[in-house]
């Protein structure tokens, strides 16, 4: 590499072209647009998502069931340790060895979506298996995630120890190919604009982050300590912008290729995705549990206390054998 290849802008222009040469997704929907400043917005926005009480009301009325199950869990691990695992990149600073032997000293994993993207790790069943994602398990799923969608669902059906935990609204659906006993529900309403709530019994008051709601599901089961990886939440760093202004996002997965996402038809402008981006760092302050420890030292989500030990020492710590 010669000098001119050093330098700042051929860097730039270097992780640009990477980027924008990747195969790319283009998410359709309807386009978020933010004003901040705009006192008459902030109040019609409250006013609108105060909407969310009504729908929440009917939707307990109708899964009142799953509410009194999930109900009846309250500090269900209070005796246990948990390991909450996201699919962001330190996701791979976890080893089958190391996951298996915590299971085997008790503790239990709660896990993501597509869990089974990384085949090295999915080699260990999870306890729990979190998702909110609508087309997930649907008749809606796009011709990209059609592979992946077969593999969990083959999974799921072949390892019936995992516990699925998805919205309320699912879980009759659900059921029926499940089974009743493997589902847990969880209000997925939100009214962030009036409430700080993580209890998953009432509408949260956060973004509909999956990793969230899979951190708030651990928190009301109380385990002994909460270990969390895989909350990188990178977002800001991996925004690009092409010759066109569409927003492109950098999408990295652990176990899985990179590839870019077209955000250009959900948000307005960049300003708009980044507004929204803010907020999922403001909302992981409202877990306020000094058990969660993220195992993660380099993540951006800096509203827990991070690990300074290695991941497989924090998770399986030797035993001191005193003289």
């Amino acid at each position: 590499m010669n000098d001119s290849e050093n330098t700042s802008t051929y860097l730039y222009e270097k992780e640009n072209e990477y980027v924008l040469s990747l195969p790319r997704v283009v998410a359709g929907c309807k386009s978020k647009k933010f004003y901040p400043d705009s006192l008459i917005w902030l109040f019609l926005n409250k006013i609108k998502s105060f909407r969310t009480v009504l729908t929440y009301l009917i939707r307990v009325i109708i899964g009142w069931k799953w509410i009194n199950k999930t109900r009846k869990l309250k500090k269900r691990g209070s005796l246990v340790d948990a390991i909450v695992i996201g699919n962001g990149p330190s996701q791979g600073f976890l080893d089958v060895d190391t996951l298996t032997q915590f299971q085997n000293n008790g503790g239990e994993l709660i896990c993501v979506n597509f869990w089974t993207e990384n085949e090295a790790l999915s080699k260990v069943v999870p306890t729990y298996l979190v998702s909110s994602d609508p087309i997930i398990f649907s008749n809606n799923i796009p011709d990209h995630l059609s592979e992946k969608h077969e593999k969990l669902l083959s999974y799921i059906l072949k390892n019936s120890s995992i516990m699925l935990i998805f919205p309320l609204n699912r879980c009759d659906e659900l059921s029926k190919v499940f089974g009743e006993k493997r589902m847990i529900g969880f209000v997925d309403h939100e009214l962030r604009s009036w409430s700080n709530n993580i209890n998953p019994l009432y509408p949260r008051g956060y973004l509909t982050m999956t990793l969230y709601k899979a951190l708030a599901m651990a928190n009301w089961f109380d385990y002994r300590n909460i270990y969390l990886i895989g909350m990188d939440n990178t977002y800001p760093r991996n925004i690009y912008c092409d010759q066109n202004n569409n927003f492109i996002n950098h999408e990295i997965h652990a176990g899985d290729k990179d590839y870019a996402v077209d955000q250009s038809a959900m948000y307005n402008t960049i300003g708009d995705g980044l507004y929204e981006i803010a907020q999922v760092f403001y909302d992981a302050r409202k877990f306020k549990n000094p058990k969660i420890l993220n195992l993660d030292r380099y993540s951006l989500t800096d509203a827990f206390k991070k690990s300074t030990d290695s991941v497989s020492e924090v998770l399986n710590p030797r035993k001191v054998i005193k003289p």
